[in-house]
Formats: C-alpha cells, sequence, structure tokens
C-alpha cells in the first residue's frame, strides 16, 4: 500500500555567518542539518520526512526570504500556527520560521519560484563597523568606483542573457514557470557607521551574500 504524503512551504529566514551553506555536509554545520535536526525533534524521530530547498546559498551566505518544502508521510500536520511556534522555540536564534503552509502535490519548490535575488555588501577603506561582519566584507585598499560604476551599468544587460538562457532551459524540461535570477551591483563610499539595510547592494563575488526567493 502506497504512503500518503503531505506537502508544506516553509519559509525562512537566517544570518548565514557561523553557517557552512546550506546544504547538510558531514562534520560541519548547515542550515539544512540544522532545520533537519530541528524538525526531527518537534515531529519525534519516528516520522518521516524530508526537505528539499529552494535554493542553496554558500557558506555565511544569509536570507532574507529563503524557502523549502517540507514532505510528510502518514499523516498530515495539525495545527500549524503553533508548530511554527514549536519550529522557532527550538531552533537557534539566527534562524527562523516564517510560516507553514500546506501546498498541492504538483507544487514544486524549485520551479515554483518566480524570482530569486542575490545581494552581495561591501565596503571599502576604513573598517567597517563591528556589527556589518555577519553581511557586509570590507577591502582595505581603495577601490576603482568609476570603473565599478560602468560595469554596474552594464550588468543588467549580462543578467538578462542569464533570463533568458534560464527560460529555454526551464522551456525545454516542460515547466510552467520562469526562473529568475536579478543581478545587482554597487558599493558602499564609508564604512563608518552601522549598516542600513535600504542601502543593499551586490556584485558578482565582493562581499558577504543575502539572499532572496519569491513565489
Amino acid at each position: 500500500m502506497q504512503k500518503k504524503k503531505y506537502y508544506y512551504l516553509v519559509r525562512v529566514s537566517y544570518l548565514g555567518f557561523r553557517y557552512s551553506g546550506w546544504q547538510k555536509q558531514p562534520g560541519v554545520k548547515t542550515i539544512e542539518s540544522m532545520l533537519t535536526k530541528t524538525i526531527s525533534f518537534v515531529l519525534g524521530e519516528t516520522r518521516s520526512f524530508k526537505i528539499l530547498g529552494a535554493g542553496r546559498t554558500d557558506a555565511k551566505v544569509s536570507s532574507i526570504h529563503g524557502a523549502f518544502e517540507l514532505f510528510i508521510e502518514h499523516e498530515p500536520l495539525k495545527n500549524l500556527d503553533a508548530l511554527l511556534d514549536l519550529f522557532n522555540l527550538n531552533l537557534p536564534a539566527d534562524i527562523r520560521v516564517e510560516s507553514i503552509t500546506a501546498v498541492e502535490e504538483k507544487f514544486n519548490i524549485i520551479h515554483s519560484a518566480k524570482e530569486k535575488t542575490y545581494c552581495y555588501l561591501f565596503s571599502f577603506g576604513s573598517k567597517a563597523h563591528p556589527f556589518c561582519a555577519p553581511i557586509m566584507a570590507n577591502y582595505p585598499e581603495d577601490l576603482n568606483i568609476t570603473l565599478m560604476s560602468r560595469h554596474a551599468l552594464e550588468e543588467p544587460r549580462r543578467c538578462d542573457q542569464e533570463e533568458m538562457h534560464t527560460a529555454q532551459v526551464t522551456k525545454r524540461h516542460g515547466h510552467a514557470n520562469m526562473l529568475s535570477t536579478t543581478c545587482y551591483f554597487g558599493v558602499r563610499a564609508s564604512a563608518d557607521q552601522t549598516l542600513d539595510p535600504s542601502a543593499a547592494s551586490s556584485s558578482d563575488s565582493l562581499g558577504l551574500g543575502v539572499y532572496f526567493t519569491f513565489f
């Protein structure tokens, strides 16, 4: 007899500074391993489940609008609001579950994402405020702002080409929704004050990242 399965979209935010990325890896602390450990504790070790992230983040990368799909066997979860509180009570302070929503079997956490955005924050010159360390990289040398600004204007065109390629791959595999990656580039000229989240900037590979997923 085939086991009945239930599906849930779980939205999560985390500060990734002390983690070695999203994906579970032997011998290191990751977001996925911490979530799996907590879910197992809350649901009971005998409860069969698995999780699948909407995307994977690298070491030290944080997420504001992350998400994963939770697959449960046998019987559905009861009282999702109470379960949300219980998850957050047992998760470390740098991981927070924002919501838990039941979804249909046809929902696909990978292909249902409408947009994924990576933001890379960095400062240069004087040393950044210590509070910036978890999400901002610091470069003590002077940076060529003129050159960087010129490349910033060219970046959207390159990203448009990446989106076109992604759309073609999506169509080839027969998925209904296009997975869109949006890229930005910028610099923070002053490092003498704490980070203003509204001044988020990003690049290809500079700095520590902040990750967003939208459905």
